[in-house]
């Protein structure tokens, strides 16, 4: 039975600490969970200062991506991807000032910046 009031939030701050890159291509219990437990009104967030380190399957199951500046390439390189930016979209990543991010929304092909977000 979904859940008809307010949803459950499970927050994860280090997310490569559940859900390492090393274990891409293959089927976690995190991967699992987030295919489940939405469908029950339960919400996860997974936090990281460095992507790289997620499993790509992992950011891929997740519906809403919010992004602060990125200092390392490699960590561009993989939201990037992830949140289907151009090259241009994707080095502005780097140069995100203190309270800007960037964010790819359920049903959107492609990411916003947060003052799209907030005007």
């Amino acid at each position: 039975m979904p859940n008809t009031g307010l949803p459950h939030v499970i927050v994860c701050e280090e997310a490569h600490n559940i859900a390492p890159a090393r274990f891409e291509g293959q089927e976690t219990i995190v991967e699992k969970m987030l295919r489940e437990m939405r469908k029950f009104g339960e919400s996860i967030w997974l936090m990281d200062q460095r992507p790289l380190a997620v499993s790509r399957d992992i950011l891929g199951l997740c519906a809403t991506i919010i992004c602060l500046r990125l200092q390392y390439a490699s960590d561009v390189g993989k939201v990037a991807d992830t949140m289907h930016l151009n090259q241009e979209q994707a080095l502005k990543l780097q140069e995100l000032k203190q309270g800007e991010a960037v964010a790819l929304l359920p049903r959107m092909s492609t990411a916003i910046p947060s003052t799209a977000i907030l005007s």
